[in-house]
């Protein structure tokens, strides 16, 4: 199965995002057999982070279930609406409080002579163009494994595939120290 969707899905990897013309956000549904499909998704990052990820996972799950039990989906309402927020963050940062100019006087103080480029170990010079692609790397995992990470995303609450993801991140790093910006066997 993991090769019946890497090539179709390789392209939405590679292709980058022109925020210009499109949302940062592509979607598609892969039909890998009269009962199998895959919900394939791609998020520019400025329009998500690990916590808009979460929810996104929680309510796409929530939703995938209630339907699946012909269900209509009843997904949690957030503790705050995003217009709360913007009207706290509006008071707390507004012409009237001090909050503002602190906070930037702090992290110009902070960042005073910190170069633009970090200086890190690389293995292989900076490209002078990002080419904002990604790549797949197939893995296979035998039924029995994947059951029990599918039991273990039930019973903690989170997306199966980030169990997929965590129990092979953590038997790589068994085999070896993952050095960030290199790859390795």
């Amino acid at each position: 199965m993991a090769s019946t969707l890497v090539a179709p899905s390789a392209p939405e990897m590679r292709h980058g995002f022109d925020l210009t013309v499109r949302p940062p956000l592509r979607i598609r549904l892969y039909r890998l057999g009269p009962e199998h499909h895959v919900l394939f998704g791609v998020v520019h990052h400025i329009a998500g982070d690990g916590e808009s990820m979460g929810i996104l996972q929680r309510d796409l799950l929530i939703a995938y279930q209630a339907r699946a039990l012909g269900l209509v989906p009843e997904c949690p309402s957030p503790a705050t609406q995003f217009a709360d927020y913007a009207i706290w963050l509006r008071h707390l940062l507004g012409p009237d409080t001090p909050v503002l100019e602190q906070q930037t006087r702090y992290w110009r103080t902070m960042l005073d002579g910190v170069p633009e480029q970090p200086v890190l170990p690389v293995d292989r010079p900076r490209a002078e163009r990002r080419s904002n692609t990604a790549a797949a790397v197939p893995v296979l995992v035998d039924a029995d494994t994947h059951r029990e990470l599918a039991r273990t995303a039930l019973d903690c609450r989170v997306c199966w595939v980030a169990c997929h993801w965590w129990a092979a991140a953590s038997e790589r790093s068994r085999r070896s120290r993952p050095v960030p910006g290199r790859r390795s066997g």
